[in-house]
């Protein structure tokens, strides 16, 4: 399982948007002169935000006066397995035409390409809003915590500008380390489980042994099967087989752990979420050649994914001219 563990912690991608090509008023100059002659008031026609249809808007339609362009919001947040999210531009009038936009990333610890694309293409504008789209990388880093992406508009030759010109994309990381405990003859014993999610949907994870040296299971990491994970249809499973414990024997035979875990939440005492698991486990012990001796233990587990804290900072934004 390709894995990676570093901190996204503070990490702020820069990316200065600029409109290349300022879309066309969704208005022809036929419109208004008809409108006016007809004393036609639909809003779309006042085109100055004067509340009225006249000249004056022709004159606007010509040089574009108050065609300004902002953001739609300040901050979206988007799972890192999203794909790709949707940034909207809007605009004070109705515009109709193609949306060029292009982009300057400057990255503080995130490589292009490897956490994100920075944005560049057209768009078809028809209406008051556009949709941007920015690919989001969805890696298999682990405990990346949440990564940020800041994108300011900059005002073009054929257009002006609002009042919301950043908006801030954060991305929530769907890979992390859960730490679980089970219970097993009257003690508490400590696992990790690294959760691994993809884009389309894939979920792997590997347990991590031994993580305070209890033996519970060998050090490193041991890959899981039947790994399914869905906070939304509230269902959870991973399976670890035959692990021989270090040092472990019977009779001089290798002695063997299986776990099995299950979980959802329609039953009243389990749980799945985006943060907590809690369900029911099975656990064999076999030892190789002594069948009789294999016995099988049932109990509760739980996972607690580890919190990774959002970034804290930001940093100076430049504009980038077109």
């Amino acid at each position: 399982m390709r894995k990676r563990v570093h901190s996204r912690l503070g990490q702020v991608l820069l990316v200065s948007l600029v409109l290349l090509a300022a879309p066309a008023s969704a208005q022809t100059l036929q419109d208004l002169l008809d409108a006016i002659h007809t004393g036609d008031t639909n809003p779309t026609y006042d085109l100055n935000g004067d509340a009225q249809v006249d000249v004056a808007d022709i004159v606007c339609l010509q040089f574009r006066c108050h065609l300004e362009a902002d953001f739609d919001l300040a901050s979206t947040t988007v799972d890192e397995g999203v794909g790709t999210a949707m940034v909207t531009v809007k605009f004070k009038q109705p515009v109709n035409g193609t949306l060029s936009y292009t982009a300057v990333g400057q990255g503080d610890g995130a490589v292009e390409g490897d956490d994100y694309t920075a944005p560049s293409g057209t768009v078809a504008v028809a209406g008051t809003s556009v949709d941007i789209p920015i690919d989001i990388i969805d890696d298999a880093v682990i405990s990346e915590g949440t990564g940020t992406i800041v994108l300011t508009l900059t005002a073009g030759p054929d257009y002006g500008l609002g009042s919301v010109l950043v908006h801030r994309l954060h991305i929530h990381d769907n890979d992390a380390v859960w730490h679980g405990t089970m219970h097993e003859d009257g003690a508490t014993v400590h696992f990790n489980l690294n959760l691994i999610q993809s884009t389309a949907g894939g979920v792997t994870a590997a347990f991590v042994g031994d993580p305070d040296g209890n033996g519970f299971l060998p050090p490193g990491e041991h890959a899981a099967t039947g790994v399914a994970f869905d906070p939304g249809a509230g269902t959870f499973s991973a399976d670890v087989d035959a692990i021989p414990l270090s040092g472990a024997t019977s009779f001089g035979n290798t002695v063997r752990r299986t776990i099995r875990l299950d979980a959802e939440s329609s039953d009243s005492f389990q749980d799945v979420g985006e943060m907590l698991i809690h369900g029911v486990a099975e656990e064999e012990l076999t030892v190789d050649g002594r069948a009789g001796l294999n016995r099988t233990i049932n109990t509760e587990f739980t996972l607690m994914r580890e919190n990774a804290e959002p970034n804290d900072h930001e940093a100076t934004l430049e504009d980038v001219a077109p």
